[in-house]
């Protein structure tokens, strides 16, 4: 299991300029993976759009995640995850790549 942090940034002077989960605009190869991304919305965050890319540039939104929502997404054939704020805002999210296997327990954020 692998956790971070990621400040999601929205740049409107750069729309080519995207904020990556997984992955990265260089990557050109899909790998065939039994590894998924839970992303997390902190508390203290703002709403954030998630698209996975498939190649070069084949992008597909996948939905929008509220502050304190998660969302496991599978890292199978996809070359990168992206996360957009809304205009004017920026946000924090929570990362853990795993496998999910054999009933993981995955603890995302201070619970207290």
């Amino acid at each position: 299991m692998y956790q971070y942090s990621v400040k999601v940034k929205n740049r409107p002077s750069k729309p080519e300029s995207k904020t990556y989960l997984w992955g990265g605009k260089g990557i050109k190869t899909a790998l065939l993976s039994q590894l998924y991304l839970i992303v997390r919305v902190p508390e203290l965050g703002e709403s954030i759009k998630i698209v996975t890319q498939t190649g070069a540039s084949e992008r597909e939104e996948i939905g929008t995640l509220e502050v304190g929502e998660v969302m496991v997404i599978p890292l199978n054939n996809v070359t990168g995850i992206i996360a957009e704020c809304e205009e004017s805002k920026d946000s924090r999210v929570e990362c853990v790549i795993d496998s999910v296997a054999n009933n993981t327990q995955i603890k995302l954020g201070d619970s207290s």
